[in-house]
């Protein structure tokens, strides 16, 4: 084979190797068909919450120059047996809290015991170690309150990682009251 063809071959096999562009995060595919439209007017919702989940799409090790990626899925469980549960916003926001994408452009309802999952990419790092998502969800009635996490894998060198961090509801914290001026 002439030297030329041979470099014209390792060419092309290496650039079929490059990875795709980093897109939008993915549906995991069983995911998808949990979800629908949601068939309640978000207005009308009698019960509502917001969820905050930690993801962490980069960690620090070792000196804080030594940066390791990590690919990160959402994971939003139904845990209601009966009942759907309404997702009214997926927002991702990056470690200064600037909002990075939005998920949903129309309330979605996920079925009974249904998960759905959002998957940000190893090579997607706009997030940053403190990246999170706010879910926002809610139920014509009473309903299981939904199970959030966030699985971040990666690997340093040949060891691999993985971790879960748990959602937690965004509740406001009130100041407490003033007692009265005694006299």
């Amino acid at each position: 084979m002439r030297p030329a063809a041979a470099m014209w071959i390792l060419l092309l096999l290496c650039w079929g190797c490059d990875d795709p562009p980093a897109g939008d995060p993915i549906f995991h595919p069983a995911g998808q068909k949990a979800l629908r439209p949601a068939t309640s007017d978000p207005a009308m919702l009698a019960v509502k919450g917001e969820t905050y989940v930690p993801v962490y799409s980069n960690i620090y090790w070792g000196r804080t120059d030594s940066v390791t990626e990590l690919s990160a899925t959402l994971s939003v469980r139904n845990a209601d047996q009966k009942r759907p549960l309404t997702l009214t916003r997926v927002d991702y926001y990056d470690s200064r809290g600037k909002l990075i994408r939005q998920y949903l452009d129309a309330p979605v309802e996920l079925e009974a015991m249904g998960t759905v999952e959002w998957v940000i990419e190893q090579r997607d790092t706009e997030g940053g170690s403190g990246a999170n998502f706010v879910v926002g969800w809610g139920a014509p009635g009473a309903v299981a309150k939904p199970v959030m996490e966030s699985i971040m894998l990666g690997h340093i060198g040949s060891f691999g990682i993985s971790f879960v961090s748990e959602g937690r509801p965004i509740e406001v914290a009130e100041p407490a009251a003033t007692p009265a001026p005694a006299e």
